[in-house]
């Protein structure tokens, strides 16, 4: 996956489309976010899951560590969009590369960029609070 969007980065660069690069930057992550929630929701249509799975997702320790961790990993990701334009850039590329190096060394998929930038202004921000 990263190299697909490397190498189609790279031919974009190299036939010098900038204004489809900056396309891309401005609406990349809003374009991902899209296919990545259909991905997820598709079972959903495809009747993968029953009313009596999810009942039982809000009956069960698995199931509401789940949906607990599918608020945070919402609001984390919410931070990490929102940092984009923001002064954070070093953290958001500091994310970047760790998820180069998850990917490439430890077979990692580059799903949580966003996440991991919230995670790291998260964390940043807590402490520049207790400063």
């Amino acid at each position: 996956m990263v190299a697909v969007a490397t190498s189609a980065l790279l031919l974009l660069h190299l036939l010098n489309l900038k204004q489809i690069l900056c396309f891309v930057e401005k609406t990349g992550v809003n374009t991902g976010v899209i296919f990545l929630t259909t991905g997820f929701l598709a079972p959903f249509l495809l009747g993968r899951y029953s009313l009596v799975q999810l009942k039982s997702t809000f009956l069960s320790l698995h199931g509401l560590i789940g949906v607990f961790a599918g608020i945070l990993v919402a609001i984390l990701g919410g931070k990490g969009v929102g940092s984009l334009s923001n002064v954070y850039y070093s953290a958001l590329l500091g994310v970047v590369m760790g998820t180069f190096i998850g990917v490439g060394i430890f077979k990692g998929v580059p799903v949580g960029p966003m996440i991991g930038t919230g995670i790291a202004i998260t964390i940043i921000q807590l402490i520049e609070y207790l400063k």
